[in-house]
């Protein structure tokens, strides 16, 4: 609940901003954001394999 109430405020995030956010290790919140992901609620944007960023696409849709 943590994370997904911070995507509101900030809806595009790295897994270093995830760690801080909801005060997780790093490989619990590459597991958080990738169960975000299957959920379709989070999509990665950037193609890279590190230096990721993830996007709450249907948040921002809304306001594009």
């Amino acid at each position: 609940m943590t994370l997904l109430n911070s995507l509101y405020r900030n809806p595009i995030v790295r897994i270093k901003d995830v760690e801080k956010i909801v005060q997780l290790s790093n490989p619990n919140a590459i597991a958080l954001v990738h169960k975000f992901a299957k959920l379709g609620i989070l999509h990665e944007i950037t193609g890279n394999k590190r230096y990721r960023m993830f996007s709450y696409q249907e948040y921002i849709s809304l306001f594009t």
